[in-house]
């Protein structure tokens, strides 16, 4: 009889050994798991290819391949392991990192939206003063005849400026002409002159019923705010007061 003889060692189990080991002592570390995976399936194909060759041709021995592919499997569980938790930690970081972006964001578009209602508050408060204080004003008008009126801006425009400009007035005079070229103005004039002057009054429309009543040589007192004098002087918002 024949005596048999021995396998030889399996070159393919001892280099799956070899990437196998590499592959596991990469997939240790962390962040490498992806480099691990790639170095631990070499190791793992080698393995099964030495394991498919040595049952086929019986001409060496298994140990090596079989062993070559159970250290290159471990490596690639590692591997996988490492690269999940690597991958979870990541998309986790990135996860919080955006729920913080998002908490900040509206954070500051609260605090905007505070600041804006401030603001609107502020602004309104500012308004009713302004509007109390022009209601006073105007419940204190000063008292002029059309006359003193027109003789102050004659004199002196720059002193009469300072004394009425801007101010609430009282004015008693004639009418001279009523018109609606662009708003409804009545000018007063100032009686007992050969060349009468005139005080130009502006009135808005809810003063129309009244204006509709007046007549050229009507006797009346108005109240508006004085503009002071450009080509004519004038009066704003103005409102029969007495006719």
């Amino acid at each position: 009889m024949a005596r048999e003889s021995p396998k030889s060692v399996s070159g393919l189990g001892i280099a799956s050994i070899l990437v196998g080991v590499f592959g596991l002592i990469i997939g240790l570390l962390p962040c490498f798991g992806l480099v691990g995976l790639i170095v631990a399936g070499i190791g793992l194909i080698l393995g099964l290819v030495g394991l498919i060759v040595s049952l086929a041709g019986q001409t060496e021995g298994v140990s090596m391949p079989i062993a070559g592919t159970a250290v290159s499997l471990v490596g690639c569980v590692i591997s996988v392991v490492w690269w999940y938790i690597s991958v979870s930690n990541f998309f986790g970081g990135v996860r919080e990192g955006l729920q913080d972006i998002v908490k900040r964001a509206e954070e500051q578009r609260k605090e905007m939206e505070k600041r804006a209602e401030e603001e609107r508050k502020e602004r309104d408060r500012k308004a009713r003063e302004e509007e109390a204080k022009e209601a006073r004003a105007k419940a204190n008008a000063l008292v002029v005849s059309a006359r003193e009126l027109l003789d102050a801006y004659e004199v002196n425009p720059v002193a009469a400026d300072e004394k009425y400009k801007g101010k609430w007035l009282e004015v008693e005079g004639e009418v001279d002409a009523i018109d609606k070229a662009l708003k409804m103005d009545v000018t007063l004039k100032d009686q007992g002159r050969a060349k009468p002057r005139g005080i130009r009054c502006e009135f808005e429309d809810n003063q129309r019923a009244a204006v509709a009543r007046l007549k050229p040589g009507d006797k009346i007192t108005v109240k508006g705010k004085c503009l002071g004098k450009f080509t004519n002087l004038g009066l704003e918002r103005c409102e029969v007061v007495k006719n």
